[in-house]
C-alpha cells in the first residue's frame, strides 16, 4: 500500500469515525431531552398523586374533568368524522361534474 493509499484509507476512516461520533452525539442529546421531559411528568404525577392523597375530595374534580374533556374530543372526532364524510361526497360530485365536461 502506497503512501497516498494510506492516507486516504485514514481519511476515509476519519471520516467515517467522526459521522458515527456526530450520530452518536445527536441521539444521546435527544436521550437527555427525552429524560428530562420524563423527569418533568414525573414530578407532575407526584404532585397530582401527593394532592390527592392529602386532599381525597377534591380527586373527583379532575376526574369529573377529564371526563367532560374525553367526552368533548369523542363529539369532535365524530363531527370531524362527518365533516370528512361531506368533503368526500363533495368532491365526488366534483369529478363526476369535471368528467361529464
Amino acid at each position: 500500500m502506497s503512501n497516498r493509499d494510506y492516507r486516504k484509507s485514514n481519511r476515509l476512516a476519519a471520516k467515517h469515525l467522526k459521522e458515527s461520533v456526530s450520530s452518536l452525539v445527536a441521539e444521546i442529546r435527544e436521550v437527555r431531552g427525552r429524560l428530562k421531559l420524563a423527569k418533568l411528568q414525573l414530578e407532575e404525577i407526584k404532585e397530582v398523586v401527593a394532592a390527592i392523597e392529602h386532599k381525597p375530595e377534591q380527586s373527583v374534580k379532575p376526574i369529573r374533568r377529564l371526563r367532560e374533556l374525553e367526552n368533548q374530543n369523542a363529539e369532535l372526532k365524530e363531527r370531524l368524522s362527518q365533516g370528512k364524510n361531506v368533503i368526500d361526497r363533495l368532491l365526488s360530485q366534483i369529478k363526476y361534474i369535471e368528467q361529464r365536461n
